[in-house]
């Protein structure tokens, strides 16, 4: 009897023990976040390429990529000085989730109240992002309506964007330069780099068959924006 007794108390221990050694699961990091730089080519050669223009239906698409999945868009416009600072979007940390409905009902009180307190977080940074969308539309709209320049300094947005792009970042982060332009650089006192230093995949847009100086980093080229979105869509995956 006196044996049973033990037994009867260590197994209880032995139980509490095992649960206290149970380590909780590794934190989800989530997807990977995207960095985007978009430069769109505004000077007069291209009417005759054919290159089409951004809209803030093309803006608001890359936008929601980086609000699903964090990153930052910057955005900025070819002209005949092209170094102008970016106007920049980034979605850098979230609110803490909800924490999980317990099993035990004695808990729900403290659930509840912790559930509501992550909703109202959540719901305060959800508004200051949506302001900080409307604002970088506002200003990218304002960039767009410049006047088509009579040069172009292609050279001058890629170091642009290349300086973005190589910022610190997690190193997971998926990185894309996008060049609406038909690259007709024609800038002298500008040069390109040699080589990008953000491991930033290059994609060009124009409606015709013309690289420019864009050819030397073999881009992938696109014949719309929307196509441009799809395969950074696509690329995500």
């Amino acid at each position: 009897m006196k044996e049973l007794a033990i037994a009867a108390i260590l197994i209880p221990l032995a139980g509490c023990t095992a649960t206290e050694q149970v380590h909780p699961p590794a934190e989800d990091p989530g997807p990977a976040p995207l960095r985007a730089c978009v430069m769109q080519d505004l000077t007069g050669s291209i009417v005759e390429t054919r290159t089409p223009r951004i809209t803030e239906g093309d803006l608001r698409a890359l936008v929601d990529l980086i609000k699903d999945r964090g990153g930052e868009l910057g955005f900025g416009i070819i002209q005949e000085q092209s170094d102008r600072g970016l106007v920049r979007f980034a979605v850098d940390e979230r609110p803490a989730p909800p924490p999980p409905e317990p099993h035990n009902p004695l808990y729900r009180p403290r659930w509840e109240r912790e559930r509501q307190q992550a909703e109202a977080e959540r719901n305060r940074w959800e508004a200051g992002l949506n302001t900080k969308v409307e604002a970088f539309l506002k200003e990218a709209h304002a960039r767009l309506q410049a006047r088509l320049a009579g040069a172009t300094d292609v050279c001058g947005a890629i170091r642009r964007c290349d300086l973005m792009l190589a910022e610190p970042s997690r190193p997971e982060t998926i990185s894309f330069l996008v060049l609406i332009s038909d690259g007709q650089h024609n800038v002298r006192r500008s040069a390109c780099p040699e080589s990008l230093t953000a491991k930033a995949r290059l994609l060009l847009v124009n409606g015709s068959a013309v690289q420019g100086i864009v050819e030397q980093y073999q881009p992938t080229r696109f014949e719309s924006v929307a196509a441009a979105i799809k395969y950074i869509r696509e690329a995500l995956k």
